[in-house]
Formats: structure tokens, sequence, C-alpha cells
């Protein structure tokens, strides 16, 4: 991950990937209604998965990295996955080197999100938006990592955002 540029990037508007569905109760009038979208499905699982971990990140973690990477998975498909570690430093100049040390890695911390998983593979900056997205929503700042000085987000091979650095 060395020699990574800084970037930053507005927040994408995570209807791009919503979807519409035929109501089962008019599907002869031809309307359609919003599902679910896959950036709320996928913040959701984000939200969960969080609450279950975020009271584990040690008091040493100073990065969060939300790392972005292609894995195949069961059905021999290779697909965007997010996968989540603490970092003992946070250096939001150094172009990315604090990323690539984990002082907290969860077990499950390879996360399979649809929406982030549908994003076309030559699609990676749809990918990354949609990951700056979710971690903004989802704002682990705020909460149980006392120590924090900043998280990022991206490829593991690739340009680093960092989404939020304390002042």
């Amino acid at each position: 991950r060395g020699g990574r540029a800084f970037m930053r990037h507005t927040r994408p508007d995570p209807r791009r990937y919503e979807t519409t569905q035929r109501l089962a109760s008019d599907s002869q009038s031809g309307h359609y209604a919003p599902m679910p979208s896959a950036f709320d499905s996928d913040l959701a699982v984000l939200r969960e998965w969080w609450a279950v971990h975020s009271s584990s990140v040690g008091c040493e973690v100073r990065g969060l990295w939300f790392g972005l990477a292609d894995l195949v998975g069961d059905d021999e498909v290779a697909r965007h996955t997010m996968d989540v570690a603490g970092t003992p430093d946070f250096d939001s100049d150094d172009g990315g080197d604090w990323a690539c040390e984990y002082l907290w890695e969860p077990v499950d911390r390879y996360l399979r999100l649809d929406g982030l998983g549908g994003i076309d593979q030559d699609d990676r900056q749809g990918a990354v938006d949609h990951a700056v997205a979710l971690v903004r929503e989802l704002r682990p700042w705020e909460g149980d990592v006392p120590g924090l000085n900043g998280v990022g987000v991206g490829f593991d091979d690739g340009d680093v955002v960092v989404v939020w650095a304390s002042a």
C-alpha cells in the first residue's frame, strides 16, 4: 500500500444504486415503488457489525481502516468486499502507509455487502464512493474508540480517502 496518493471525495449520492420493484398489490397497474436501496441495506449490515465489534477496539488504536478488496466467495465470483481493521498510527499526510500495520483485526473483519459487491468490478471508483458514503454515515469516530485520530477508506492496493481526522 505504500505510496498512496491522498484524496478527498465529495459524498456520492447513495440513490445511484437504488432499484425499484413492482408493487405486489398493484402489479397490474404498472406502478413501482422503491426497494430499500443497496446503500441502505449495506449500511444496516455495517451498523449491526460495528455495534458488535466497536467495543473490542482497544484504546491503543489510532486509525480505523475500511479497506476494499476483490475477493472470491463460495459462488466463485470476485466481488468488492470490505475489511475493517485498527492501526497503531494515523497520519493523513503519509499517503496511507499508516493503514499497512494492523493492531486490531476481528476474526470476521471481511464484510460481504450486497450493494458494494454488486458494483461492477471495473468500477473501482464507484466502489470507493459507496464505501466512503457508508463510513460517513456509520460515523465510527463518535463511538467507543477513545484514542482514534482518523478513519480511512480505499482499496488495499490503491489510494486512501481520509473520511475523518481529529482536529
